[in-house]
């Protein structure tokens, strides 16, 4: 991912999201670009032909960010599970967990506080997430994640 700084503040009042790229304006002026995603284990490295390539999406959908100034890039940890569903729920007395969601954790975020804060207070929110228990991997043998198929980074331009 990748903060622009472009030369005018308020270039964009929305979220653009495309199939190679998603760019957001920020309150500060600065313009988020994401994200690409690849299965690096826990390698936080930042390459410049993806950030250059990011760049170059975006200043397609928004042909006045090309000149815009990179301010910083950064690349982060999306968990994910070995079925690819989050785990919800309690795992022991009065410990929670709310994970896996992998790239869906922002548009989860609203459901999963209501579902959890419902699990914390003793309730049972009214939804059935029996699908979702940390208990289904209890005692399994589980291997390493095999590779996710989503390489973004090498559909950019």
């Amino acid at each position: 991912m990748l903060y622009l700084q472009p030369e005018h503040a308020g270039l964009l009042q929305h979220v653009i999201n495309a199939p190679e790229v998603y760019i957001v304006p920020r309150s500060s002026g600065k313009i988020l670009i994401g994200a690409t995603v690849e299965d690096a284990g826990y390698d936080k490295a930042v390459s410049s032909d993806v950030v250059a390539g990011l760049h170059r999406a975006a200043a397609k959908l928004v042909p006045e960010l090309a000149d815009a100034r990179v301010t910083s890039s950064w690349a982060g940890l999306r968990p994910g599970s070995p079925d690819n569903l989050p785990l919800l729920g309690q795992t022991d007395p009065g410990i929670f967990v709310a994970s896996g969601h992998f790239r869906n954790g922002i548009l989860l975020a609203p459901i999963t506080a209501r579902i959890m804060a419902a699990l914390v207070m003793g309730e049972s929110g009214g939804i059935d997430i029996s699908a979702f228990s940390p208990d289904r991997f209890r005692g399994a043998q589980l291997t390493a994640h095999p590779a996710r198929k989503h390489q973004d980074s090498e559909q950019l331009p």
